[in-house]
C-alpha cells in the first residue's frame, strides 16, 4: 500500500483529497516527462500542488502548475530562450503560452454562460485569442 492510497482512503479530509484528484486529472503532466521516473519525487511534488490548493481559486492553482518544473519539462519552456528584439530570429517556444490559454483557461472559442459557442456576424465561431496573444504569453515564460 502506498502513502497516497492510505491518505485518500482513510484521512478525514476526503473532500480535499477528491478535489485534489479532480484538479490533478485536469492539469496533469505525462509521466514520460519525469526525469526521475523511478523515484517519482518530482511528480509527487507536482501532485502536492493540488491538496494544498484544493479550496483556493483556480488562478492560484494554475499559476503553481504553470511554473512547476514538471510542466516546464512537458510543455518545453524549461531553458527556453527569450526573443531578441533586434533580429527576431530567435523567438520563444510558444507551446506553454498556447496550452495555458487553450487547455487550462480560456479555450479556443468564446462561449455563452450556458456553454453554447458565440458566433460572429458571418456565423463563424469567435476566437478567444489571436496569435499575438500567444506570442505575448510565451514571452512571459522567458523573461
Amino acid at each position: 500500500k502506498t502513502v497516497w492510497t492510505m491518505i485518500n482512503l482513510f484521512e478525514n479530509d476526503q473532500l480535499r483529497q477528491r478535489m485534489a484528484w479532480s484538479l490533478y486529472k485536469v492539469l496533469n503532466v505525462a509521466s514520460d516527462f519525469n526525469d526521475d521516473r523511478i523515484l517519482n519525487e518530482g511528480h509527487l511534488a507536482f501532485y502536492d500542488i493540488f491538496p494544498y490548493n484544493a479550496f483556493g481559486n483556480y488562478f492560484d492553482v494554475l499559476k503553481e502548475v504553470v511554473f512547476s518544473y514538471e510542466m516546464a519539462e512537458q510543455l518545453s519552456y524549461n531553458n527556453n530562450l527569450a526573443s531578441r528584439r533586434v533580429s527576431y530570429k530567435q523567438v520563444p517556444d510558444e507551446n506553454m503560452g498556447r496550452e495555458s490559454m487553450q487547455l487550462y483557461s480560456t479555450g479556443l472559442h468564446k462561449l455563452n454562460i450556458n456553454g453554447i459557442p458565440i458566433l460572429d456576424a458571418d456565423g463563424q465561431l469567435q476566437k478567444v485569442y489571436e496569435n499575438h496573444h500567444v506570442e505575448t504569453n510565451a514571452r512571459l515564460f522567458t523573461g
